[in-house]
């Protein structure tokens, strides 16, 4: 038998490997693999053996089989021998974490096998080989190893252009095979995720041009598969289950459920495991984007343990991640057992790969939820005891995420230290994302070192003259975009305080003797000077550089447009901000698209400000009024959605208290209803106390400073005070008196709970242990 067929042991495996019997599935090869026979064959059937395993989250082992087969002499053109060496590259990422000569190895595979290989010469290993190469890219893409846009551009046009060779030739199995890779690539390429974690693509947003052809094909082929009178039931039965999600998401309700049942009905007729377990799975736990944030979590917690008894471990921790996904977001205080059941998979994974991304994504919880000792300790650990990763860009996050908390606790000598190795770390690399990382070290130097406004200026023209004269155009625009921040904060009068964008250092800058339109003179041309030097730089960190010098002209705006009394300028802000939105969803960047509908939500609020100090005044602009709210609740509402979407929960719960601020301010006005008041304002109050909750199960120093700060801000504070008055004012008594009674508790607990005073020698002495 030649060995790039597939005989019968090779299709009863895959047969039941699909149907979700993977012990059926790998007794039949390793029995031909006892039996001997040519060496070819050994490796063919070893080469399933692996893939099986890779499949179920046994890393280890799928590495181990592979590595041991490339030991055999398998001849040098053999084909099977190609695909062993890239499959095993693959699964050796994977299960240890480490590169090595991995890249390479399957680079030249490529080279010597693929590059200049006619379609119609392909055999089912080449194919193979195709859908590892691509796999493997995705992940050298993730991590910046190969260039992103390079890399996905090639495999999406390689692997479609092979699909539809497939479909010609009446390949199903090889055309599934494709199928499944091409719709991971494509998700990659349009929204730099983890594929089977996000379901973005069918949300209706626009994928790039590059993308449209694959796009296409990907659809004919998944038309094809279905009408293909001879398509196995057990792929039948994914395609209809992957359709049902797909309805789901794009909210069609009806066509889904008919689709699911169909997709239980195929998965029942041949005994899947737990194909209807993943179906129940599927509607207690809806897409995210389906904003139903009701869900039976008891009933999803005893599906989810089901599922763990049958299913392999990596279809578990999917499922756990799109859970702490929704629980991360709005349900912290599921948190607790659902990371326990994903530190307990990830032993089952057999992949240092897996492991630390799971402390990692632990550590980031600890940040976003105001426990920022516990990410320090857990982050540290990653960087300097596990180091199980020889991948730069991935070192820089976790630095970059550390130096973040270490200055969130004041710990600045720490911060720059993460701060400068997250530098080092990206330069090796040569990634974009080293400016975030420069800007932020220039940051801390001022806030530990803040001189004179006047010896400021002075010393940074100087280093800025210098790293012009020597080509270092990126570190001049960070440093022009770091004196401008801090000649605009020293400038500030009644301006609030969240238009700071430097808080922490603010008490810190003294005042020098220039006057305010001096300053806002001096921080314009600093920025106009920047602006110049975009030119210079790479593309791809241009944006990231715009946002900066945008940012602080917006405040230079927000100033004038202050003291001058003037709306235009607030407008001029509003028109750069969504210019900057526009770019970041084009770039499909989601959080800072959010951010910039953040600050025009904040503009809009200014403005009314403004406006209704001069129709205090006697001015009549009722109209200009009303305008600027709903412009700032629209902005306001599309920011939260933003934030929601990428798991902030803390700027998820700003935004919230301010919708239900902007309806307060509507409805002062008679143009909201007390429901839509009373139910933002609920909204927020659940927010905020579900963040208390998560803080109050620690007994940390950390956590108790950070309830003290979250007592202290205003948009906490006042929800109770808008409750109160709204429900006053409707002559809701039941109402007025639960907003009474929750504020008064809410005062007493954080009097009596968060009073007290910690000595700044104890703070210290714990820090340094």
């Amino acid at each position: 038998m030649m060995p790039t067929e597939w005989d019968d042991a090779i299709l009863r495996a895959r047969e039941h490997s699909h149907s979700g019997r993977f012990n059926d599935a790998l007794r039949p090869l390793r029995s031909e693999l006892e039996l001997g026979g040519s060496v070819l064959r050994k490796a063919h059937l070893a080469s399933e053996v692996a893939d099986i395993l890779r499949i179920q989250g046994f890393l280890r082992k799928a590495y181990s089989t592979a590595s041991e087969a490339l030991r055999w002499r398998i001849p040098d053109d053999a084909e099977i021998g190609k695909l062993l060496i890239v499959q095993e590259a693959y699964l050796g990422v994977l299960a240890l974490g480490c590169y090595g000569d991995a890249l390479e190895r399957v680079e030249s595979v490529y080279e010597s096998t693929l590059r200049n290989l006619k379609l119609e010469e392909y055999t089912s290993p080449l194919i193979r080989i195709e859908a590892y190469r691509a796999k493997f890219l995705e992940i050298a893409t993730l991590d910046r190893q190969y260039d992103l846009d390079l890399a996905s551009t090639e495999m999406i046009d390689r692997l479609s252009s092979l699909l539809e060779h497939l479909i010609k030739t009446n390949s199903v199995e090889d055309a599934w095979v494709i199928t499944c890779q091409l719709d991971s690539s494509l998700r990659r390429k349009e929204f730099g995720i983890q594929p089977i974690i996000d379901r973005n693509f069918q949300r209706g947003l626009l994928p790039p041009e590059s993308s449209i052809l694959g796009r296409e094909v990907l659809r004919r082929s998944i038309e094809w598969l279905q009408e293909h009178n001879d398509l196995p039931i057990y792929l039948r039965s994914i395609i209809r289950y992957e359709q049902a999600r797909s309805l789901q998401a794009l909210g069609k309700k009806d066509e889904s459920e008919h689709m699911f049942k169909l997709a239980r009905n195929d998965f029942d007729s041949i005994s899947h495991p737990y194909g209807s377990l993943e179906i129940e799975l599927s509607l207690l736990l809806p897409d995210l984007a389906s904003r139903d944030n009701q869900l039976d979590w008891p009933q999803l917690r005893a599906t989810l343990n089901n599922f763990k008894i049958m299913a392999p471990p990596i279809k578990l921790y999917m499922w756990l991640q799109s859970t702490r996904a929704r629980a991360d977001t709005l349900f912290i205080n599921q948190l607790p057992w659902i990371m326990d059941e994903m530190e307990t998979c990830v032993k089952c994974l057999e992949s240092d790969w897996f492991h630390v991304d799971e402390q990692y994504s632990q550590a980031l919880i600890s940040h976003r939820g105001g426990k920022n000792g516990e990410a320090v300790r857990t982050l540290t650990n990653i960087l300097q005891v596990v180091q199980p990763w020889s991948v730069p860009y991935r070192n820089g996050i976790v630095a970059q995420t550390l130096s973040r908390a270490c200055k969130t606790m004041k710990n600045y000598e720490q911060a720059k230290t993460w701060a400068m190795y997250c530098i080092q770390q990206w330069n090796s690399c040569r990634s974009s994302d080293i400016q975030s990382a420069k800007e932020e070290l220039a940051l801390l130097d001022l806030i530990m070192t803040p001189p004179t406004l006047k010896e400021d200026v002075e010393i940074m023209n100087h280093q800025i003259a210098a790293d012009i004269s020597q080509g270092l155009f990126s570190t001049a625009i960070d440093k022009c975009v770091a004196l401008g921040k801090r000649i605009l904060n020293s400038s500030l009068l009644s301006i609030r305080q969240s238009q700071s964008f430097i808080r922490e250092s603010q008490s810190s800058f003294q005042e020098s003797q220039l006057s305010i339109p001096e300053r806002w003179e001096m921080a314009q041309g600093m920025m106009k000077q920047a602006f110049t030097m975009l030119g210079n730089l790479e593309e791809k960190n241009q944006l990231l550089q715009l946002t900066n010098i945008s940012d602080v002209i917006c405040t230079c705006l927000g100033q004038r447009a202050e003291c001058n009394s003037s709306v235009e300028l607030y407008n001029c802000s509003i028109v750069l901000q969504q210019n900057l939105r526009t770019k970041h969803l084009v770039r499909q960047d989601m959080f800072q698209a959010a951010m910039a509908q953040l600050r025009i939500a904040l503009v809009y609020q200014d403005i009314h400000r403004l406006l209704h100090k001069r129709h205090s005044n006697g001015e009549n602009l009722e109209a200009e009024r009303l305008t600027s709210l709903h412009g700032a609740l629209a902005a306001f509402q599309g920011a939260r959605t933003g934030f929601f979407d990428v798991g902030d929960q803390s700027m998820v719960a700003f935004t919230a208290f301010q919708i239900g601020s902007v309806q307060f301010q509507l409805w002062n006005m008679d143009k909201a209803s007390f429901d839509n008041v009373h139910q933002s304002l609920v909204a927020a109050q659940r927010l905020a106390d579900e963040r208390r909750n998560d803080l109050s199960a620690l007994r940390t120093l950390d956590a108790i400073q950070t309830k003290q700060a979250m007592a202290e801000e205003q948009h906490v504070k006042r929800i109770h005070q808008f409750g109160f008055w709204a429900s006053l004012r409707s002559g809701l008594l039941e109402l007025q008196w639960f907003w009474m009674q929750n504020g008064k508790a809410r005062s007493v607990s954080d009097i009596l709970g968060l009073g007290t005073i910690i000595p700044e020698r104890l703070i210290k002495s714990l820090r340094e242990d």
